[in-house]
């Protein structure tokens, strides 16, 4: 990954390398491979993830729920 600074700040240049890591995800990558995770661990960690996505869809549909008029017929 390369990173070209002209007339401008080293600064601002860690701040463009942070942005294109992050948006290929290799911070992620570097994570996993930090430190040995066991299969268990990361399905817990996977499954823990899941369900706190699927809590997070349920509760913005149920917010729409309530906001939503209701017409009687």
């Amino acid at each position: 990954m390369k990173v070209e600074v002209k007339g401008g700040s080293v600064e601002r240049a860690i701040r463009q390398l942070r942005r294109k890591t992050d948006h290929d995800g290799l911070k992620e990558r570097i994570r996993e491979l930090e430190f040995y995770e066991k299969p268990t661990a990361k399905k817990k960690r996977m499954k823990a993830a899941a369900q706190k996505r699927q809590e997070k869809l349920t509760s913005e549909h149920n917010r729409y729920l309530v906001r939503r008029p209701r017409h009687k017929r």
